[in-house]
């Protein structure tokens, strides 16, 4: 994270890289933070409420907290993408759906992370893993 480098606690801003075939993330939406995503380069795919938008270097997409809009960017191109993310710092309390999964990620007073899963509690990322690979 390049805030971090920074010491910055208000907000998170990072650089990632997506290879070739590669997505950003799962199709998701929060609660409590807003996101700001900016290409540096390459070519990405914005897959935002059921609807794809290419976006070249110079483009971005914002999404507000709290707009049950799911999002993801996938690279599908033969180039990697470089992509510029910058949100709210996750606080307690905020969730994080991930439409389609019947999954959702929360965050506790303590700091501490745990997802649900068809309403059942989670106790790790290994099986959270282990029900999308079922």
């Amino acid at each position: 994270m390049l805030s971090d480098a920074g010491g910055l606690t208000q907000f998170g801003a990072g650089e990632i890289e997506l290879a070739p075939g590669s997505a950003s993330s799962l199709y998701h939406w929060h609660m409590h933070e807003d996101e700001f995503v900016y290409v540096l380069s390459g070519e990405v795919v914005l897959v935002e409420d059921g609807l794809e938008t290419i976006l070249r270097k110079g483009d971005c997409a914002t999404f507000k907290a709290g707009e049950r809009v799911g999002h993801s960017f996938e690279n599908r191109g033969s180039m990697p993408a470089r992509l510029l993310e910058v949100g709210t710092r996750a606080r307690a309390g905020e969730t994080v759906y991930y439409p389609g999964l019947d999954m959702i990620y929360r965050r506790e007073a303590s700091g501490r992370w745990f997802e649900t899963h068809a309403g059942r509690r989670l106790s790790g990322t290994d099986e959270v893993r282990q029900l999308l690979d079922d």
